[in-house]
C-alpha cells in the first residue's frame, strides 16, 4: 500500500507540468492563437460551437487540476459533442473515464485519438498507464481468489516485475538490453 501511494505522490507534480502545459495551448488557441482542428473560413455558427468546446475544455482542464474528475468527464463530453474529431479533446476524456475507472470507455477513446494523430505522445503515455491500471486491477482480483488464484497472481505479479526490469535505466539506455520480454 505504501508503495503504490507514493507512486501516485510521484506522478502528481508530473501530471500537473503536463496539464499546465495542455492548459496554455488551449488557452492561447481560444484566444485567437489559432484553432486546433484546422480550417480558417468558419461560419459564425461553427465559431461559437468552437469557442464552447474550447471553454468546456479549458474548464475541463481545470478541473482535472483539482483532482475533479467526475465533473471534468462532463465537460469533456460536453466539448466532445461539439467537436468529435479533437484528438485533444478525445484524449482528456479517456484520460478522466480512465481516472473514475472506466477503462473499456477510455481505452476506445485513446484508441480514436491515436488514428486521429498517430504521433501523440501525451495519448501514448496515458494509454500505457491505462494498460499498468488494468494489469493492477487484475492483481485486485486474482487476490480476492485467495489461494485458487496465486499460482496465476505470481505469474501476473513477475510478469510485471519483468517489465519493470525492462525499463530499468541501464535497459533503458542500452536498446540491445532489452530482452523483449514474456508476458
Amino acid at each position: 500500500m505504501r508503495k503504490r501511494s507514493a507512486a501516485r505522490t510521484l506522478w502528481v507534480p508530473v501530471l500537473l507540468v503536463l496539464l499546465a502545459g495542455s492548459l496554455t495551448t488551449t488557452l492561447a488557441s481560444s484566444s485567437g492563437g489559432g484553432s486546433r482542428s484546422g480550417g480558417s473560413e468558419q461560419s459564425s455558427a461553427d465559431t461559437g460551437e468552437r469557442d464552447e468546446a474550447d471553454l468546456m475544455y479549458a474548464r475541463g482542464m481545470e478541473l482535472v487540476a483539482e483532482g475533479k474528475y467526475e465533473d471534468a468527464l462532463g465537460r469533456f463530453e460536453k466539448a466532445h459533442k461539439k467537436r468529435k474529431k479533437d484528438p485533444e479533446i478525445l484524449n482528456m476524456l479517456a484520460y478522466t473515464q480512465r481516472k473514475i475507472g472506466k477503462l473499456e470507455d477510455a481505452f476506445e477513446n485513446y484508441q480514436k485519438a491515436l488514428k486521429l494523430e498517430p504521433e501523440f505522445p501525451q495519448a501514448r503515455e496515458y494509454l500505457g498507464e491505462a494498460h499498468i491500471q488494468a494489469a493492477l486491477l487484475q492483481v485486485e482480483i486474482l487476490r480476492g481468489y485467495g489461494p485458487a488464484g496465486k499460482e496465476e497472481l505470481d505469474e501476473l505479479v513477475a510478469a510485471l516485475q519483468r517489465a519493470a526490469e525492462t525499463l530499468s535505466a541501464e535497459a533503458f539506455a542500452d536498446p540491445a538490453a532489452k530482452t523483449g520480454g514474456d508476458w
